[in-house]
C-alpha cells in the first residue's frame, strides 16, 4: 500500500516542478520597428501665447500619443498628448508671428511616424497682455499694481530701482496666476525716484519693460497709545454704554466688571499679555437655551481719529506649542466713519440690531450692516512652508515658520482705499486656532497716514 502511495505522490509533484521551471510567459505588449501613421484632418485653434491643434490619429492600434516638437527661440521644446485626446496644447510662444510646429505620432514601442508639419500664428503672449494693463500708482512707503491675468497665466513681476552709478538693481519680485493681480512693493524712501518693471513669464518671455517715475507716500504708524500720557487712544467701542449687545460683538469681561484690558493689544508686549474675551455665544444676546458659540463674531475698534491705511501686524500669544493660544486665523477688516446707533436700526430692538448687525441665522442674520462699510482687508494665517489657517495642522511648523510666528503675521489692507480715512474698524472672525471658549489677541500695530 506504501508503494503504490509514493508512487501516486510521484505522479503529482514531479510534473508540478517540472511545470514550475518553464520560462515564465512574458505578458507586456509586443515590440515591433514598424512606426504608427501620421495624424489627420489637422485643424488649428489659435490662442494667447500658443495653439490647440486638433487631430485624427492613425488606426494603428499600439499608437500612445502624440509629441510635439517647437523651437521658440534657442531652445527646442516638447510637448505631448495621451491617446485618448484629440488635441494638443502648445504653450510659451513668444510673439504673434507664424511657427511651425511638428506633430508625430508615438507607439508603444517607442517609434514616431514622419513629422506632420503644422503652421500656427499665436494670439498675444498673456504678458503682453499683462504690461497693456497694468497700472502704477504710489501708495505707503513703496508703489501698488495691479494687472488684469485673463488666462491666468503664471507670470513674475520683478522690481528694479537705480543705484548711484545710474544702473538698475534688483529690488523684488511677485508671483502670481491670479485672474485680477495686485500687489505692492514697500520699503522705498518718499521721494521721487525712477523704477523699473519688469514682467515674465515660466517660459522666461519678457513684455518690455516699463521705466517710470514714482514717489511712495509718507508711512507712520497709527499708534493705539499716546506715548507722553500713556493713555490709550483706541478702545473697544460699545464696551462701556454696552450696545455690544445690540450688534453680537465680544463682551470683555474685564472691561465689563470696570478693569480695563483692551490697552493689552497695543501696549508693546507681545508675549506675556493679551487681551482676553469671552467667546460669543447666542445666550448673550437673546433668551435661549442654546449655549451655541457664534460664528463670525464681530468686534469694533475705535481708532480715535480719522487716518488711512496701508498695513497692519497682528501677534499671537506665544506659548507652546505654537497656535494652541485660541485666537483669530481666518478674519476680515472692515471700516467706516459711522456706526449706527440702536435707534437708527429697524425699530431699535435687540433683535432688529442683530439681524443687521451679524450673519447668525439662529436670529435671521442678514449681515446688512456691510452695506454701509468697506472691507479693507481679507486675512487668512499662512506659514512660510505652505501650512495655513484653512488646511489647518499647526503641529508640523518649521524652524522657520516659528521665527515667521514671532515676527508677527502682515497683512496688506486693499490699496485701493489707501487715500481714504476712516475712524472705525469692524474685526470679523471667521475662524479661531482653538475651540475654547475665548479668544486672544496678543499685540497690533497698524500703519498708514493720519489725515491733518
Amino acid at each position: 500500500m506504501k508503494k503504490y502511495l509514493n508512487l501516486l505522490i510521484n505522479l503529482v509533484i514531479i510534473p508540478l516542478f517540472l511545470w514550475s521551471c518553464e520560462e515564465a510567459k512574458d505578458y507586456n505588449d509586443p515590440k515591433d520597428s514598424v512606426p504608427p501613421g501620421n495624424v489627420t484632418n489637422v485643424s488649428v485653434k489659435n490662442i494667447s501665447g500658443g495653439a490647440w491643434i486638433y487631430y485624427n490619429l492613425p488606426s494603428d492600434n499600439d499608437v500612445l500619443g502624440v509629441k510635439a516638437l517647437m523651437s521658440f527661440g534657442e531652445k527646442p521644446r516638447e510637448a505631448f498628448s495621451s491617446k485618448f485626446n484629440d488635441s494638443i496644447l502648445i504653450e510659451g510662444a513668444p510673439g504673434t508671428e507664424e511657427y511651425i510646429i511638428n506633430l508625430y505620432t508615438v507607439d508603444k514601442s517607442g517609434n514616431v511616424s514622419e513629422p506632420e508639419l503644422v503652421s500656427i500664428k499665436p494670439l498675444m503672449p498673456p504678458v503682453d497682455l499683462v504690461r497693456q494693463s497694468l497700472t502704477i500708482n504710489n501708495t505707503f512707503g513703496g508703489v501698488f499694481l495691479k494687472w488684469e491675468n485673463e488666462y491666468k497665466a503664471d507670470i513674475s513681476i520683478t522690481i528694479y530701482t537705480r543705484n548711484e552709478e545710474g544702473s538698475w538693481d534688483w529690488y523684488d519680485a511677485y508671483h502670481s496666476n491670479a485672474d485680477i493681480g495686485k500687489c505692492v512693493f514697500r520699503g522705498l524712501d518718499p521721494v521721487e525716484q525712477p523704477i523699473r518693471v519688469e514682467i515674465r513669464d515660466k517660459w522666461m518671455n519678457y513684455a518690455e519693460n516699463i521705466e517710470t517715475s514714482v514717489e511712495p507716500l509718507y508711512e507712520e504708524e497709527i499708534i493705539g497709545m499716546n506715548p507722553a500720557t500713556k493713555q490709550a487712544i483706541w478702545t473697544l467701542y460699545g464696551v462701556e454704554d454696552r450696545t455690544v449687545l445690540y450688534r453680537g460683538e465680544l463682551q470683555d469681561s474685564r472691561n465689563i466688571s470696570g478693569g480695563n484690558n483692551f490697552p493689552k493689544v497695543f501696549d508693546g508686549i507681545y508675549t506675556a499679555n493679551w487681551w482676553m474675551s469671552e467667546e460669543t455665544r447666542l445666550t448673550n444676546y437673546i433668551t435661549t437655551t442654546d449655549d451655541k458659540m457664534m460664528y463670525p463674531f464681530y468686534f469694533i475698534i475705535d481708532m480715535g481719529k480719522n487716518a488711512s491705511y496701508s498695513r497692519f501686524k497682528y501677534w499671537i500669544r506665544d506659548r507652546g506649542p505654537l497656535m494652541t493660544a485660541p485666537s483669530p486665523d481666518v478674519f476680515e477688516l472692515w471700516a467706516s466713519n459711522h456706526v449706527k446707533a440702536p435707534s437708527e436700526v429697524g425699530n431699535g430692538s435687540v433683535e432688529d440690531n442683530l439681524k443687521y448687525w451679524t450673519a447668525w441665522p439662529e436670529i435671521g442674520g442678514t449681515d446688512e450692516w456691510k452695506n454701509d462699510w468697506v472691507k479693507i482687508a481679507d486675512c487668512v494665517i499662512r506659514f512660510p512652508s505652505g501650512v495655513n489657517a484653512i488646511d489647518g495642522n499647526y503641529s508640523v511648523l518649521t524652524a522657520e515658520d516659528q521665527a515667521f510666528f514671532r515676527a508677527g503675521f502682515d497683512f496688506e489692507i486693499d490699496t485701493e482705499y489707501a487715500f481714504q480715512s476712516f475712524r472705525y474698524i469692524r474685526w470679523v472672525t471667521k475662524k479661531c486656532t482653538t475651540s475654547q471658549n475665548m479668544t486672544q489677541v496678543a499685540e497690533l500695530k497698524f500703519f498708514g497716514q493720519y489725515q491733518k
